[in-house]
């Protein structure tokens, strides 16, 4: 079955433009460089205390969180009209 003839097909969902799948894909790539910097290599490292500063830490977090944000303000559900709870369950 072909993508198109299979997206016809589809009766609800969400639309995600190219624009905000790449966007998706830095967030994703952000949330592992996070990860990675805070990840212990070695036992040594792992007792030692990770020194940041609460605003370094607050703004990554807030930054990740606007660009979700963006990306889900422009997301279009495709299905009939239901409220957000609704779709969830």
């Amino acid at each position: 079955m072909s993508k198109r003839r299979h997206m016809a097909e589809m009766t609800h969902g969400y639309l995600l433009s190219e624009e905000n799948f790449q966007k998706l894909e830095q967030i994703r790539n952000q949330l592992f460089l996070m990860a990675i910097t805070t990840i212990a290599a070695t036992q040594a490292e792992e007792q030692e205390p990770l020194e940041i500063h609460r605003s370094v830490l607050g703004q990554s977090f807030e930054s990740v969180a606007l660009e979700l944000d963006s990306v889900l303000s422009a997301t279009e559900w495709t299905g009939s009209r239901m409220s957000r709870a609704q779709r969830r369950h």
